[in-house]
């Protein structure tokens, strides 16, 4: 038997589709997301430095996976010509060295600029306090100014050379998490039980459950253990099409694995993934089509998904509500404001189906581009 038929051949080159978008989404796959809620804003400047001169400031990084620190700093010259400089970054943690680097700045101005380290990612920074050192290691054509804020958004002054500023003097400093790739699905394992593996179980068990629908309502008699794996595969990729969505959304959000928008996001869109398939089975078989609807071509049963999940995706918005908004004070030390969110009634549920249903859109439609483009030329003859 050939498996590559032309009854089957929609559904190769379906999964084939979903594999190869998934594989440059994970390729390009990227969070960089800031450490700190903390937005420091430059309102003066120390220095100026010169080789073997320091600064270094104190700083907490609320997520896990802290893997990069941004600084401004700007050239010091009296003829304003550009400035060439190479720092020693390196990173503490309770007065142990834990992470090292160097590098190279040319082209320094009297302007500000950013300078960004990037190192090896701490997998357990959340909650954690680091000290950034940043040693001049040499400089030429100038010397080195360090921007700070006067807003005490850090614990601890700036220190320079060892000597500590006025306590509500700060280095304008930045911490991120800079993750590709595995590293982005790392950090949201860590957010849930068993890590890992636990959202791979789930991925499996929403992406079989959706492809045994889709087999049930291809019907059929030829039901073969080949054709029951290879729905299998369709549902899961289509599951894990459905969850990296969000994924992409929330890649500049602040501990977006912890925040529920997130979390309903990518759960309920491979949810909805399992469940619409058993919605149309149950549809069907109560109208008396189920028969109808398995005669039916694959693009037919593609629009019926895509119509019923657009149609649930639209109901849910009408009669959810949308995101509030309040502010409330941290009780922290000092105790600084921060802007949140109560998502428990938004359209988060609602974005799930109209995101699969965006999928199964895009998937019916490269169908009958492929389906059209297979025809072949009518030709006429002459008596």
């Amino acid at each position: 038997m050939n498996v590559f038929s032309d009854s089957r051949r929609p559904s190769y080159l379906l999964i084939t589709g979903i594999i190869l978008t998934l594989l440059i989404l994970f390729a390009t796959l990227r969070w960089e997301q800031p450490a700190s809620g903390v937005s420091p804003v430059t309102g003066w400047r120390v220095g100026p430095f010169t080789t073997g001169e320091s600064f270094s400031q104190r700083f907490y990084s609320e997520v896990s996976y802290l893997s990069r620190v941004d600084i401004r700093v700007r050239g010091h010259a009296e003829d304003s010509i550009p400035i060439s400089t190479k720092f020693i970054f390196r990173l503490f943690e309770r007065g142990v060295p834990i992470r090292q680097g160097r590098l190279n700045q040319d082209n320094l101005t009297e302007a500000s600029q950013s300078i960004s380290w990037a190192f090896a990612p701490i997998r357990n920074s959340k909650g954690g306090e680091y000290e950034l050192q940043v040693v001049v290691e040499d400089i030429l054509g100038g010397k080195l100014l360090a921007e700070t804020t006067t807003e005490d958004t850090h614990p601890g002054p700036i220190h320079t050379n060892g000597i500590p500023s006025g306590d509500h003097i700060d280095l304008v400093l930045n911490p991120y998490r800079d993750l590709q790739r595995l590293a982005v699905l790392g950090a949201i394992g860590d957010s849930v039980p068993f890590h890992s593996p636990s959202i791979l179980v789930f991925l499996v068990l929403s992406g079989v459950c959706g492809g045994l629908g889709l087999r049930y309502l291809r019907g059929g008699t030829q039901n073969t253990a080949r054709g029951d794996v290879v729905w299998c595969v369709l549902g899961l990729g289509l599951a894990s099409l459905a969850a990296t969505i969000p994924v992409l959304q929330f890649q500049t959000s602040l501990a977006a694995e912890y925040q529920p928008g997130f979390i309903l996001a990518t759960r309920g869109a491979s949810i909805v993934i399992a469940i619409t398939p058993w919605i149309l089975v149950i549809t069907a078989a109560a109208t008396r089509r189920i028969t109808e609807l398995r005669n039916s071509q694959l693009q037919t049963r593609l629009l019926v998904c895509a119509a019923a999940t657009t149609a649930i995706g639209l109901g849910l918005l009408v009669v959810t509500d949308e995101p509030a908004y309040f502010q409330w004070i941290e009780m922290v030390e000092g105790g600084r404001p921060n802007q949140g969110r109560i998502p428990l009634l938004d359209q988060t549920i609602s974005a799930s189906f109209l995101r699969v249903s965006f999928v199964t859109w895009m998937a019916m439609w490269i169908l009958n581009a492929l389906k059209n483009n297979g025809r072949a030329p009518r030709t006429s003859g002459c008596k």
